[in-house]
């Protein structure tokens, strides 16, 4: 059974994406900027810090203590110290070509999906003062989303599907993988072998790149829109647009199981 327990409503925004870190949740809340919450008791979340002076429409969020890193659309990269959560304190940007859409922090790289304008942009975070850009990925498609895996960037890129380069050295992306899914591909985890991908209309798709190509290994094939995923083990969370939260059971491959849903107010965006 899959029940809500605790609730916070953000009047002035709305959740594009999350990411927690222990008892603590980051969210990007669009025009509110970057919310943060304690989560020690979830039936009773409490907001323990905000910066709302974000210039756009914050969309991605990552955490790499004690910096936030934020997609915001036209505003580009914004990177927030959130030490003292009294006074989130911007610490340093960088400007991108297109919207900003999502991110993905790891070590001292952030890579930063720009929408269909910008591609992929690389970003040496090392300094988080001065973030310097060090390569972008011109793609085909929309660049909703990337994530950094080892030496790997893997694209979601709409229409066009997944891309997968090589940043060994994080200057020098080369294309290694590329497979074309049937539907809009929004989001994409990588867990070793299998990438995990929500693909819109066509719901959720798992692929194997172990022999150097993407297989389809799975799918399933959701109600509405998989518009973000998430991993946990063999648990597929998936957010599912108007068709609310899914969980979904992948420890047989060859026969996922819906194990859980739950109907939300609005739109499940992440």
């Amino acid at each position: 059974e899959v029940r809500q327990f605790g609730q916070l409503f953000d009047q002035f925004g709305e959740s594009r994406d999350i990411e927690v870190d222990g008892r603590t949740v980051f969210m990007a809340s669009g025009i509110s900027g970057l919310q943060i919450f304690d989560v020690s008791d979830p039936a009773n979340p409490e907001l323990s810090g905000s910066y709302e002076n974000n210039p756009d429409f914050t969309s991605g969020v990552s955490v790499r203590n004690p910096f936030v890193f934020i997609a915001d659309r036209r505003g580009g990269l914004r990177i927030i110290n959130y030490s003292d959560r009294e006074n989130l304190v911007e610490v340093g940007f960088l400007d991108t070509p297109g919207d900003a859409l999502g991110v993905d922090v790891l070590n001292d790289l952030v890579v930063i999906a720009d929408g269909r304008e910008g591609g992929v942009r690389i970003i040496d975070v090392s300094d988080p003062e001065n973030p310097r850009e060090i390569a972008n990925i011109d793609t085909p498609g929309d660049a909703c989303a990337a994530m950094i895996f080892r030496n790997l960037v893997y694209i979601a890129d709409g229409r066009s599907g997944l891309l997968v380069y090589e940043i060994d050295p994080p200057g020098e992306p080369r294309l290694a993988i590329s497979f074309d899914t049937p539907g809009y591909l929004y989001d994409v985890v990588a867990q070793g072998r299998w990438i995990y991908l929500a693909d819109g209309t066509g719901g959720v798709i798992i692929v194997d790149i172990s022999n150097g190509r993407a297989e389809v290994r799975s799918s399933f094939d959701t109600d509405n829109c998989a518009k973000k995923i998430d991993v946990w083990f063999d648990s597929v969370y998936v957010a599912d647009d108007e068709g609310g939260l899914l969980i979904l059971d992948f420890t047989d491959m060859d026969r996922p199981i819906l194990r859980g849903s739950l109907e939300l107010p609005g739109r499940s965006m992440g």
